[in-house]
């Protein structure tokens, strides 16, 4: 019984044998949105889903911080978990950038990725830095926060890279 094959197929016809193989042919990545409208997509999403996870995490206003001072494990499992929650309440809108940013018509999608989720996070972090919460910690080491801002972008820089570069591969296209 001969095999037919699907339209995902290509035949190919061996010179000497004359035998008839089937491989898969390469999809083609058809773009959903174009480039500028894929980026403010990106941006503004993750902006507005980060915010609402954020502002989810934070609407109880009730994340004790007991004792905090120098560098010893109590201050920096406390602060650390705060960042840690934070970037939990934003993973669904790195997801979001990074499928838009997939499914858009930019040429380079993980770049595109590290310069857009780097430059919002350096506003957010600009804005958290002019109402800086940690003052009114008295006895505590102000480095700790600002260390814990930097890890928290680059982690949140990292996954958004991670995370297109998975979308990419699932997508079908090249990165």
């Amino acid at each position: 019984m001969p095999v037919l094959p699907d339209e995902a197929s290509a035949i190919i016809l061996d010179a000497h044998s004359q035998t008839r193989s089937y491989e898969p042919m390469a999809r083609e990545f058809k773009p959903i949105f174009s480039r500028v409208t894929g980026l403010i997509t990106a941006f503004v999403g993750m902006w507005l889903l980060g915010s609402a996870g954020v502002f989810l995490v934070l609407r109880d206003n009730q994340l004790p911080f007991l004792s905090l001072g120098g560098y010893d494990y109590v201050t920096l499992g406390q602060i650390g978990g705060f960042y840690l929650d934070l970037f939990g309440a934003r993973l669904l809108s790195l997801w979001f950038a990074a499928w838009v940013i997939t499914m858009s018509d930019v040429r380079h999608p993980v770049r595109t990725a590290f310069w857009m989720s780097l430059c919002l996070e350096l506003v957010l972090i600009g804005i958290r830095m002019a109402r800086w919460p940690w003052y009114a910690a008295v006895g505590l080491d102000q480095s700790i926060p600002a260390l814990a801002e930097f890890l928290s972008l680059v982690l949140i820089v990292g996954c958004t890279m991670l995370f297109t570069w998975v979308v990419s591969k699932l997508a079908g296209r090249r990165s």
